[in-house]
């Protein structure tokens, strides 16, 4: 087991009865904003047509339907009743690095996440990638299975290569998820690339997908020392950052804004959510978080 996982499963042990409690209370919230949708007001799966009647929302006519018999259809919803979870975790070079400590926090906001979905008598599944996908399992609401996601977790160790497998950890929870979920991501989204925007969009008109970025302690800022020997994990770049320069510092910060900004374009776009998890060392801050977050969903 490397050193992410092993001061993984420290605190986690450590803090079991405080985590949960916090998935306790977290629950409430992702249970009550779950499948809220952006555009109907809740979650359901399509179940058919039928006539227009006096009080329906004008949102929910069916324009084809209603071309084609000359007269006012709406269409109907049948509500989802049972709360199906997928967690993508990234284990890439960027989450793992020893500067940057994000993988741990990713570690944290899943387990706490799949605490709470159990808590609900919820399904829940995974998928862990690096470079690679390296594990999934489809959801379940067997308690082995949580058991076992939480086992991956706390054993996984990253190759360490360049790049990331998003790409291919969304096509492989689109072709999984048979009923509509909550897709949970947790990444830092440094990707080179942006190949996986069209499958992200498939993935989240079909699913309430929620991108969790996960920030770390020098996100967007850095003490004033010297010059940092630093090593860009994504794109193989070595390089040394002037931290004494007043020039670079506004330009580090001005990236991370416009990375955001990106990440919120793109989740606009494919109408999911985005929330973003600043480092903390206290798990208690991401379980916080993640409940503020779901409460905010709840309201109309």
């Amino acid at each position: 087991m490397n050193n992410v996982g092993l001061q993984f499963r420290k605190n986690l042990d450590s803090l079991s009865s405080a985590l949960n409690l916090s998935s306790l209370i977290l629950s409430k919230e992702l249970r009550a904003g779950i499948f809220r949708s952006r555009r109907y007001g809740q979650g359901s799966e399509f179940c058919g047509v039928r006539e227009y009647q006096l009080g329906d929302s004008v949102r929910s006519i069916d324009w084809n339907v209603t071309a084609r018999m000359n007269r006012a259809f709406v269409k109907m919803y049948e509500e989802e009743s049972d709360l199906n979870v997928l967690i993508l975790l990234d284990g890439s070079a960027s989450m793992v690095s020893s500067l940057e400590g994000k993988f741990r926090a990713s570690a944290w906001s899943a387990a706490l996440s799949l605490a709470s979905c159990k808590r609900q008598s919820g399904s829940v599944g995974a998928i862990l990638f690096d470079d690679e996908v390296r594990f999934c399992a489809h959801p379940s609401p067997k308690k082995e299975n949580a058991l076992l996601i939480l086992s991956k977790i706390d054993a996984f160790e990253s190759s360490k290569k360049n790049g990331t497998a998003l790409s291919s950890a969304l096509k492989l929870a689109a072709s999984i998820l048979k009923k509509k979920s909550l897709v949970l991501i947790f990444s830092d989204f440094r990707v080179l690339k942006k190949e996986w925007i069209p499958i992200f969009s498939v993935l989240s008109n079909r699913h309430d997908v929620v991108l969790a970025k996960i920030e770390s302690r020098f996100e967007k800022s850095f003490p004033r020392l010297g010059l940092l020997p630093f090593f860009d994990a994504e794109g193989g770049e070595k390089r040394e950052l002037p931290l004494f320069s007043r020039a670079f510092l506004s330009e580090w910060k001005n990236a991370a804004s416009s990375r955001d900004e990106f990440l919120k374009e793109a989740a606009s776009k494919g109408n999911a959510s985005v929330i973003f998890l600043p480092f903390s060392e206290n798990p208690f801050d991401y379980a916080r978080a993640l409940s503020n977050f779901f409460c905010e969903r709840r309201k109309p």
